[in-house]
């Protein structure tokens, strides 16, 4: 029983792991999700799921899928806007985050 768990629970991780292009060092190349590292600057294009939580340093009508952060089914504009205060989640425009 304990080993198909184990056997279920690395399945499900390995389901979690995508594949995305980073600036490390200068240079663009192709990681793996669990590779990503604090200070990686991710590089975005339509239709990429969003592997981790980030702040957004340029983007040009970026649009992210709320239903998970606000349970509304439509869009959310995302800018590179400073955030003042303290914002909600679903306000965070200026904020990419996983799964979104």
């Amino acid at each position: 029983m304990e080993l198909q768990g184990r056997s279920s629970k690395r399945a499900l991780r390995n389901m979690d792991i995508s594949f995305l292009k980073v600036m490390r060092d200068g240079k663009v190349t192709e990681i793996s999700s669990e590779n990503l590292v604090l200070g990686d600057i991710v590089l975005m294009e339509a239709g990429d799921l969003i592997a981790a939580d980030g702040r957004l340093l340029e983007c040009n009508q970026l649009a992210c899928d709320g239903s998970s952060l606000a349970r509304d089914s439509f869009h959310i504009m995302k800018n590179t806007d400073v955030l003042n205060g303290q914002v909600t989640l679903g306000d965070s425009f200026s904020m990419a985050f996983k799964g979104t």
